[in-house]
């Protein structure tokens, strides 16, 4: 089992709870982006530079996850695509994504960005926050505790 993270959007805070986690249960984090970034140094981390390509990073973590890793993103279309492959999957707000909920949260996702577009509603989700971190630590404890026991 490995962890993928789609790192260009991932908050800092997250990347470090995933980094802790990493070094506590002995997993592979493979952080992807469309640039370089800082990371700890350690032989379980590892960083992907994809190119500046509209969804380079999205579709290297596609191409490249396997059944029964473990993926951290905020993007509903990649968690779709991930999903569908059996691949879990976790945003930075702390919520799992998974074959009964994806689509809905996809279809959301397109209804709100349809609103935005129509000048009908504006701005995004609010900014990440301190309780989103907690959210996200429990919520992602508990899969890979899920997937290492699997």
């Amino acid at each position: 089992m490995q962890i993928w993270v789609d790192a260009d959007a991932c908050p800092v805070k997250v990347r470090e709870v995933i980094y802790k986690a990493s070094q506590r249960v002995r997993a592979t984090v493979v952080l992807v982006a469309n640039k370089n970034m800082y990371f700890p140094q350690s032989s379980l981390l590892s960083l992907v530079v994809v190119g500046s390509q509209f969804d380079a990073a999205d579709h290297y973590i596609v191409d490249n996850s396997s059944a029964g890793d473990l993926a951290i993103t905020s993007d509903i279309i990649l968690a779709s695509a991930l999903v569908d492959k059996e691949v879990s999957v976790v945003s930075s707000s702390g919520k799992v994504y998974n074959k009964e909920n994806v689509k809905e949260a996809h279809a959301m996702r397109n209804l709100f960005q349809e609103l935005r577009e129509g000048r009908l509603i504006q701005g995004g989700p609010p900014p990440f926050g301190p309780k989103d971190l907690q959210d996200f630590a429990k919520c992602f404890d508990r899969e890979l505790t899920r997937l290492m026991r699997a």
